[in-house]
This record gives structure tokens, C-alpha cells and sequence, in this order.
């Protein structure tokens, strides 16, 4: 598990430290007692499939029906021969379901996961791949796309275009592709759609709400986006599914908004009005007046060695923070936390009014846990 440490986070990768902070309490900027709200949790129930070696390697996905996916590495049986990564789906009774993402037929070797979503009644995963079909053997690997189905059978696997760099992307309900990367030469982002099989069908502009854009024109703040690579700011940004639409989140950042994208382009958008040292971790739900969010304490990375060329950072830092926030969708205000009660959980997916949250026993061995507001 991950809560008692600091997150590293940097390009395609959340490691655990070494040291051992712990969160502190943030008092300036939270609502005030009377909107703070609190879990009732259910007893734990074990994650079949997963030894008491096993930790949880990346950002959790959440499924329409609440269940998590995570990717988990160590102990975990079902997971790549070679790189020992396993993503499951784990349900609130503790059952799993395991998704084979290092092989699909017509590829010859697959490495990644780059990154996930699940929406659709599917699981998709973001993957580099060599080969694309027996005839066309290519000697270098390209990003492909591999679609499942909720029983972890793979339904599709697609070669994208080798030029697309995906660094994240989403899925409409149409099965167009939302493909996010980085435009180095205009230095912006660059959104893209193709179709289910990869053909392309338009460009998305972001405009005024671009990341690189606006975190480029920021004043220095403790959040330090404006401070952050254009390609970490860009590859720690998640696309998540929302009312039919997507939903674009800069992670890790408390200072961009977060955009809702239709196929035909923006819809809206919402910028965060977080205390000072907060930053998105995930989002847990939305209503048609709110967004409820996980969120983590930014620690200063201005020591961080990690740095591009021009100076900017390449990975950060965050510690738990043991609340949810929930946050108006008109203008981003907080409305409300949610009292996770003490360290050790770690929030994931709402559904029917239902938290879904992972922990760790006495053996050190993943549980779920339900749990209900009070």
C-alpha cells in the first residue's frame, strides 16, 4: 500500500520512496466543521489473487459499476512474465478479474502499460507494441490500442500511427479515441480523435485552457505547475469518462481547470479552487452540480534533482491526505470534505452512493472496503 509514504511521481511511473513523511494536517482553505462529512465503513474483505508482497503501481481506474483497476506489481501472480505488473479489477466482494496486457495476437512483443481507462463496459489499455499484423511485421514498436471486456477477454487490438506519441487518452462512448500528447514545436498540447480502428478524424484546440499554455503564464506558485516539464504536466494528465463526454484532469496540479471534451470539441470547463498546497489526485464521482476528488498534499519539489534542459521538473512529490473534496462544477469552490478517518485507506471509486476504498491487514495484504456516508 501507499498512504504511510511519499508518492514519486514522474514520466509513466509512481514509485514508492524511501522516506517515510507522513501528511500533515492543512487547515487553511477547508470548509469549516459543518461541511465536513464522514465515512461508515463495511468490514474488509481480501483481494483474491494478490500475495502480501504486492503493491499498487500506478493510479487507480475506476468502473462504472465502482469496482477499482489497478495495476499491481510484486506478488501478483497474474501479471507479466517479464515485468511482473498484473492489472486487475478488483470487486467489492474481493473477487478479481485479470486483463493479459503483455499479449494480443498479431504483436510480437508488447511493453507498457502506458495508460488505462475504463468506460464503455470495457477496459482499454495504452500499450507499445511491435508487429500489427502477420503481413506487416514493423521492426520498431508503435502505440497500440487493446480493448476488453469486463470478463478480461480481449475483444480488439489496434496499431495506431507511429507519429502520435499518446501520452494519455480516453474513449467515447462512439468508440472514438481521444489521443493526448505534446506538441513540442508550438508548445502546447496536442488533442487528437480517431476512429475505433485509428484513422484519424479531427483535432481538438484547447485554447485558453490549454495546460501548457496557461501553466507557462502562471505566477510561481506552491503547487509549482507553472515549474513542472511539459511533458511530465502533459503525461500526468488523465482523461476520464463523464455524462457520455470526457473528462480532461491535470493531475497532480491545483491551478488548471479541468475540461469536459465532445466530440466536436470543448464544453466546459472548471478550475479547482483547492487550499494553497492540495493537488488532484483522481476523481471519485461527479453529479450534474459537483465533482468529488481524491487529493494529496504537494511537497515542495524545488530540491528535486530530476529536471529537463530548460531547468523545468520531472518528477514531484506528494503525501496522502486523508479527505475528499468535493467541488462545485460551476465555479470550482469546495462544497464539502469527506473524513476518511485515519491513514491506511486509500479512496478510489464511488457508484449508488457506495466508496470503494483499498487498505492493508495486519499481514500487509490488500483488502476492499465499502463504505457509506453517515
Amino acid at each position: 500500500m501507499r498512504s504511510p509514504i511519499v508518492l514519486c511521481i514522474a514520466l509513466f511511473t509512481v514509485a514508492q520512496c524511501v522516506a517515510g513523511q507522513q501528511s500533515a494536517p492543512i487547515v487553511a482553505g477547508q470548509p469549516d466543521k459543518s461541511n465536513l462529512a464522514a465515512l461508515e465503513f463495511s468490514k474488509p474483505k481480501s483481494v483474491e489473487g494478490v500475495g502480501p508482497g504486492s503493491m499498487i503501481a500506478g493510479r487507480f481506474e475506476c468502473g462504472e459499476d465502482g469496482s477499482i483497476y489497478a495495476l499491481l506489481a510484486g506478488d501478483a501472480p497474474k501479471g507479466d512474465p517479464d515485468s511482473h505488473v498484473a492489472l486487475m479489477g478488483i470487486r467489492s466482494d474481493g473477487t478479481t478479474t485479470s486483463f493479459p496486457w503483455w499479449s494480443a495476437p498479431g504483436f510480437t512483443k508488447i511493453t507498457g502499460p502506458n495508460a488505462i481507462f475504463t468506460g464503455n463496459g470495457h477496459v482499454y489499455v495504452l500499450v507499445k507494441a511491435r508487429g500489427g499484423s502477420e503481413a506487416d511485421d514493423h521492426p520498431s514498436a508503435h502505440p497500440a490500442m487493446l480493448t476488453f471486456n469486463q470478463k478480461g477477454v480481449l475483444e480488439s487490438a489496434v496499431r495506431l500511427n507511429a507519429d502520435s506519441r499518446p501520452l494519455t487518452f480516453g474513449v467515447f462512448p462512439s468508440g472514438n479515441m481521444l489521443l493526448v500528447s505534446q506538441d513540442r514545436l508550438n508548445h502546447r498540447m496536442d488533442l487528437s480523435i480517431v476512429s475505433k480502428t485509428g484513422s484519424p478524424i479531427r483535432e481538438i484546440s484547447l485554447g485558453k485552457d490549454d495546460f501548457l499554455t496557461k501553466s507557462a503564464a502562471m505566477s510561481p506558485t506552491v503547487r509549482g505547475a507553472d515549474n513542472y516539464s511539459p511533458l511530465l504536466l502533459v503525461a500526468m494528465s488523465k482523461v476520464l469518462p463523464l455524462d457520455g463526454h470526457l473528462l480532461l484532469v491535470p493531475m497532480e496540479t491545483g491551478d488548471l481547470p479541468m475540461i469536459e471534451i465532445g466530440e466536436d470539441g470543448v464544453l466546459g470547463s472548471t478550475t479547482p479552487h483547492l487550499p494553497a498546497d492540495l493537488v488532484i489526485e483522481g476523481l471519485v464521482s461527479s453529479s450534474p452540480t459537483s465533482y468529488t476528488l481524491r487529493v494529496a498534499r504537494h511537497i515542495d519539489s524545488k530540491d528535486n534533482g530530476a529536471r529537463d534542459a530548460q531547468g523545468k521538473v520531472l518528477a514531484i512529490a506528494v503525501a496522502p491526505y486523508q479527505r475528499l473534496t468535493e467541488i462545485s462544477r460551476t465555479d470550482g469552490s469546495v462544497l464539502r470534505e469527506i473524513d476518511l478517518g485515519s491513514s491506511g485507506i486509500e479512496p478510489a471509486c464511488e457508484a449508488d452512493g457506495a466508496y470503494r476504498l483499498l487498505t492493508s491487514g495486519s499481514e500487509k495484504k490488500l483488502q476492499v472496503v465499502t463504505a457509506r456516508l453517515r
